[in-house]
């Protein structure tokens, strides 16, 4: 983003890293842990936790995840759920008009803002942790 944006980071990157490294062991993590702690684990993962911590599933909120990611995404390939109707046509793109089950997207919502809420539980939690 830094350098997107033509400008100097506050830190070097290696320096930051070493920060939370550092970070990672004074808040108990054995120096032969910190690289595997702080390694990136995936969002799809991360959603499949959440969602067998909610008690909905993990695959019942990879689903939903990976539906709300096609929506986002336009990837119609994977909204075969959405009745479609191309509305218009230019050269070789179509603008279509994706409708849905309310109810179904509703079930969604309903999930990620439960997912977010327990999200920012946890982390509320671990933050008053001394």
């Amino acid at each position: 983003m830094h350098q997107l944006l033509g400008v100097t980071p506050p830190r070097a990157s290696d320096v930051r890293k070493k920060e939370v490294e550092n970070l990672a062991k004074a808040a108990g993590t054995a120096p032969s842990d910190v690289k595997k702690a702080l390694k990136f684990v995936g969002f799809k993962n991360v959603v499949r936790d959440a969602g067998e911590s909610l008690g909905v599933g993990a695959e019942r909120a990879e689903a939903i995840w990976s539906t709300c990611s096609a929506i986002a995404h336009g990837d119609v390939h994977n909204l075969s759920f959405l009745a479609r109707e191309i509305v218009g046509t230019q050269g070789n793109v179509n603008l279509a008009k994706l409708t849905g089950d309310t109810n179904v997207l509703l079930w969604a919502t309903d999930l990620s803002v439960r997912m977010l809420r327990h999200g920012f539980a946890l982390y509320e939690q671990a933050a008053a942790k001394p």
